[in-house]
């Protein structure tokens, strides 16, 4: 059994390797362009589904008819684990934020695999319970945290996913998100999110080119940041990352 980290609300657990190889060895793999919807709100799923390659995001839709962003799905990750035993109409849908490669395994391979090796069973429950420790998360940091001590957690978090490392002082993050997809997932607006950017950008801390975000070592070193405002103020302290105070 592998030690997690703290949990990133906004990115979804790694599920285990088995279940890993086994949906390659075993699934089907579909190919989907950007911005495809894989599952959509109200389908009952008869399927698990891996992500392979790529990136997608869980959104929930309004009555009004607009959707927000939840949380992201990268490589590595499952969806559709709990409702395949539920089978009752799910509450939100899957949409691809890349290119993605991502299997699917029916719900009778995944019983008969589950049969075959009743720990996999285990590995299910741990991911789904770790699920439900991620919404509890988002729960603290909405409430805890300022905008931009969020925008930067959320940042360090796909930092950590991608193990980006540092060069010349900067680490480049591959980001295929808009401003308003981030807002959704940390709890704030895209005025905000665009706001905490360009002060971060006049400070010299941050940059964006094409669909990569270069973000200065400085900013995770933890310059404190105004908990009203969310903005870079200058003042070295030890890192927002590691919590140290």
């Amino acid at each position: 059994m592998h030690k997690r980290s703290s949990p990133a609300p906004w990115i979804e657990p790694p599920a285990h390797y088995k279940w890993g190889e086994l949906i390659k060895k075993r699934g089907k793999p579909a190919f989907y362009k950007k911005g495809s919807v894989v599952i959509s709100e109200g389908d009952t799923l008869n399927c698990m589904y891996y992500v392979n390659k790529g990136m997608a995001t869980y959104t929930i839709g309004y009555e009004s008819g607009s959707s927000r962003a939840v949380s992201l799905l990268l490589p590595g990750r499952i969806f559709g684990a709990g409702p395949i035993f539920l089978q009752e109409p799910i509450c939100l849908s899957v949409l691809t934020l890349d290119d993605s490669e991502i299997y699917s395994l029916s719900m009778d391979e995944v019983t008969r695999a589950i049969y075959e090796d009743p720990n996999l069973s285990i590995d299910l429950i741990r991911n789904l319970t770790y699920k439900i420790k991620i919404i509890l998360s988002g729960f603290t940091v909405v409430s805890f945290m300022s905008p931009g001590e969020r925008l930067l957690s959320f940042f360090s978090s796909l930092l950590k996913e991608q193990n980006v490392t540092k060069s010349y002082d900067w680490y480049a993050l591959s980001l295929n998100l808009t401003q308003e997809q981030i807002g959704e997932m940390i709890g704030v607006n895209r005025v905000t999110v665009c706001r905490i950017i360009n002060h971060w950008k006049k400070k010299g801390i941050y940059k964006k080119v094409g669909n990569r975000a270069y973000i200065h070592s400085d900013l995770l070193l933890a310059k404190r940041m105004n908990t009203k405002t969310g903005c870079y103020s200058g003042k070295n302290e030890d890192s927002l990352i590691t919590g140290r105070a």
